[in-house]
């Protein structure tokens, strides 16, 4: 490929790149969810765009679009931390052997700080 098509890849990763972080920032300031542009693709695709191009410049800032790809260091981690927690939460529904309150050996009542509850 040409020099050209390279630059228009990094570019056009680029732009996506800058409009996953205006959504980001947008769903923050208004609280809303969003949907991003191309998550977990822009910032790979800039980069080997780069490290493909005959542009030694390009070759040599092929890490800028990996860096700059806000899914990648702030969306990635945090669904892989949610599927986590949803593999853990429904591993401990399906044991049976978890207690309920009402099986512990105190009753299901709990003490704070070595004091009983009055009413027990």
């Amino acid at each position: 490929m040409s020099e050209t098509i390279h630059w228009a890849i990094v570019l056009l990763a680029g732009s996506f790149i800058v409009g996953n972080w205006r959504l980001m920032l947008e769903a923050r300031r208004t609280g809303k969810g969003t949907s991003l542009i191309l998550p977990f693709v822009a910032g790979p695709i800039g980069a080997l765009a780069c490290l493909n191009s005959p542009s030694p410049f390009l070759q040599k800032w092929f890490w800028i679009p990996l860096a700059a790809d806000i899914t990648l260091w702030l969306v990635l981690p945090l669904l892989l931390v949610g599927a986590l927690v949803a593999c853990f939460r429904r591993s401990g529904r399906s044991d049976g052997n978890a207690k309920q309150p009402s099986e512990r050996a105190d009753g299901g009542h709990l003490e704070s700080d070595g004091v009983r509850d009055a009413s027990r």
